[in-house]
């Protein structure tokens, strides 16, 4: 917290996915009045396991790439108007994440209640 973060709560999926924010703030860069946000989670949670094999399916798979980027740049419409829940139900389109969310059990969808 020293360093400007914001200890913001559990993320919606799980108790154990610590979130924390930070506004920065740098005129005239695409940095401007944005959102810094970190997962602290641990490795073994069903979240953190998609994240860790999104990262690598996408540097080892261009389809995968291209799929999990296709359906990010749509769902990222949803930011314009700051509905932060709908561009993540919106990027659940793509089938790489649509995969991992049952391989790990996760519903696809829009963050629910925390378990």
């Amino acid at each position: 917290m020293d360093h400007g973060f914001t200890f913001i709560g559990a993320g919606p999926i799980h108790p154990s996915d610590l979130w924390f924010l930070k506004k920065i703030s740098r005129e005239g860069s695409r940095l401007h009045d944005a959102i810094f946000k970190i997962h602290l989670t641990p490795a073994d949670l069903g979240p953190s396991k998609i994240l860790i094999e999104t990262r690598d399916r996408c540097n080892a798979n261009p389809a995968d790439f291209e799929d999990y980027k296709n359906a990010k740049v749509e769902a990222a419409k949803h930011l314009e108007s700051g509905n932060v829940m709908k561009y993540k139900g919106a990027k659940m389109s793509s089938k790489l994440l649509q995969e991992l969310a049952k391989k790990h059990g996760i519903a696809p969808g829009p963050p629910g209640p925390p378990k």
